[in-house]
């Protein structure tokens, strides 16, 4: 079995540049949180709802613009493209 190794040093770095009054950008699980949404509802760009889009035979994205800023959470996300690294939310 493999294993990533991170410097704790680095990723405390990421913790404390969470820390305070930051600005945060949703991640790809954060734009499906409905808590997130005024009023519990998510929208696409149009304005519509999952189940409008499909009934219009439409794919349907949520539109991260309408998320309520101050209800991200703050976040530290391992990705794995062009290497395996760890950041932060920030926007």
């Amino acid at each position: 079995m493999a294993a990533a190794v991170f410097n704790l040093s680095d990723i405390n770095n990421l913790m404390r540049e969470l820390q305070g009054d930051v600005v945060l950008y949703p991640t790809i699980e954060h734009i499906f949180m409905e808590s997130l949404y005024p009023d519990g509802i998510i929208l696409d760009a149009h304005g519509r709802t999952k189940a409008q889009a499909e009934a219009a035979e439409e794919k349907f994205w949520p539109d991260s613009s309408r998320i309520i800023s101050s209800k991200i959470p703050r976040a530290l996300l391992m990705k794995n493209d062009k290497g395996l690294y760890i950041c932060n939310n920030l926007k």
